[in-house]
C-alpha cells in the first residue's frame, strides 16, 4: 500500500489455479463444503453476486450452498459471527479509513460490524493511532499499515464500495446528498 486512501482496490487477482494450490497445502486438496449467506433485503445486488462467488468457488473444488437470510433477520445472523461465509454489504457513512477500519475491522470494541470475528493487535493499535492523531503523517503511516495488514489477513474482501444513483424528472428538486447513501424524500419538490 501506497496512499492512506480508502476504499481502494486489492492487490489480489482471481488466478484459480494458485486457488486450488492453497487449498491443497491447507489440507483440503478436494475442496470443501461452506454456506454463503447473504441479506434478502438486498438480493437485488447480493444474489447475483453470491451466485457468481458460488460459480467461481465450485471451480476450485468448494461447494458452496447460497443461504438467503431473510432482512428482519439479517442484522441478527451476522452479528453472531458465525457465519462461515457472507456477503455483508456495509460502507463507512464517512468518507475516512480510520471510521470504517474501526467499525469493521476493530477487534477490540464489540462491533457488530466485525462480522468476521476479526483480531490483530497491530490493526487495532495502527486504527486508534490514526483516529486519535491530528499529525498527517502519523495519520497516513498508520492508514497504510492498517489497511496492508487487512489486505495480508484478509479477513475479509471489500468487492465494492456501495453508491446511491439518482435520476429524475426536471421538475422534481431538492434532491440533498446525505452520507448514509438513503433517500430522504422530505426536502423532494415538484415544481
Amino acid at each position: 500500500m501506497t496512499t492512506a486512501e480508502w476504499p481502494q482496490p486489492s492487490p489480489y487477482t482471481t488466478d484459480l489455479a494458485r486457488a486450488k494450490q492453497l487449498l491443497a497445502v491447507a489440507g483440503y486438496p478436494d475442496g470443501f463444503e461452506t454456506t454463503l449467506s447473504f441479506d434478502l433485503g438486498a438480493a437485488v445486488v447480493n444474489e447475483p453476486l453470491c451466485v457468481l462467488i458460488q460459480e467461481s468457488l465450485a471451480q476450485i473444488g468448494v461447494k458452496a450452498t447460497i443461504d438467503k437470510i431473510a432482512g428482519s433477520n439479517w442484522r441478527a445472523a451476522f452479528s453472531k459471527k458465525k457465519l462461515p461465509l457472507h456477503n455483508q454489504m456495509f460502507g463507512g457513512w464517512f468518507n475516512f479509513p480510520d471510521f470504517y477500519f474501526f467499525i469493521v475491522y476493530n477487534g477490540t470494541e464489540a462491533t457488530i460490524y466485525n462480522s468476521m470475528d476479526y483480531h490483530n493487535a497491530e490493526v487495532d493499535k495502527a486504527v486508534a493511532a490514526a483516529h486519535y492523531t491530528t499529525d498527517s503523517k502519523v495519520y497516513d503511516d498508520n492508514v497504510i499499515k492498517f489497511i496492508q495488514l487487512s489486505f495480508d489477513d484478509v479477513p475479509a474482501i471489500p468487492l465494492f464500495q456501495p453508491y446511491l444513483n439518482l435520476a429524475t424528472q426536471s421538475n422534481v428538486t431538492g434532491y440533498r446528498y446525505l452520507f448514509h447513501r438513503q433517500l430522504d424524500y422530505r426536502h423532494f419538490a415538484k415544481n
